[in-house]
């Protein structure tokens, strides 16, 4: 909270307002439409499994298994040091439109890149288009995620390998009651994550509500106010 002289000087203060009047972030925000039926509606149809179709090619919802997939290729979708091929976005499309068959014939990473390559070229898919869609389904799938609290800064990234696999889908079998290998490969990563965050509050675990629009532009313009009380010391 801020004092009433504190909030006085700020009022005063032309150099205040005038850095927020040109602050990006807070600009961007005022500026952000909300948030549309049309784009709740798509991310339900996200949790239930629903699939998009690139030219006859049925690309399903992100499932664990194709993450894990996905992560042991380290395919540039989930490692965002690596640079983009045209060969990762087949991949992801392979991946996505095979789900756990992809596995039964490759005994390597040379056998993803022989099968795979190609996919779009073959199915006239867009790959631009590809890439937009699979990279907003993958980050749709973890907005559960957003409603836990962080503890803490951590600079360690996620690493989609078998700890992670096991864990997230032990955790959704545990909530929904379904078996692990049905969370794995049949149930939607994005569903399965709101189970783990169900799993969550089971534990004792808090979650935070959505920010609203209101919310994320007062919270920078706080952050302005305080930054700015530091600078000139106002008491």
């Amino acid at each position: 909270m801020f004092s009433k002289s504190q909030l006085l000087s700020l009022t005063k203060d032309d150099g205040f307002q005038e850095a927020i009047a040109v602050d990006v972030e807070l600009d961007r925000l005022m500026n952000t439409p909300p948030e549309s039926i049309d784009t709740r509606f798509a991310r339900l149809g996200l949790a239930l499994g629903g699939s998009v179709d690139l030219s006859g090619v049925e690309v399903a919802a992100p499932t664990a298994g194709a993450l894990l997939l996905l992560g042991t290729l380290e395919s540039p979708f989930l490692l965002s040091s690596r640079d983009m091929r045209m060969l990762d976005i087949d991949i992801a499309v392979w991946v996505l439109s095979q789900g756990r068959e992809a596995l039964d014939s490759c005994a390597c990473v040379a056998d993803v890149d022989r099968i795979a390559a190609g996919v779009c070229d073959d199915a006239a898919i867009d790959r631009a288009g590809a890439y937009a869609i699979i990279h907003e389904m993958l980050s749709e799938s973890f907005s559960a995620m957003e409603l836990i609290p962080q503890s803490g800064v951590s600079d360690s990234k996620c690493r989609f390998d078998l700890a992670w696999f096991s864990q997230v889908t032990s955790r959704a079998a545990q909530a929904s009651g379904m078996s692990a290998d049905y969370c794995a490969w049949e149930m939607s990563l994005s569903l399965c994550n709101y189970y783990c965050l169900a799993w969550h509050v089971q534990q004792g675990g808090k979650i935070d509500n959505r920010p609203t629009a209101a919310d994320k532009v007062m919270g920078r313009l706080r952050e302005l106010m305080q930054e700015w009380i530091d600078k000139k010391g106002y008491e």
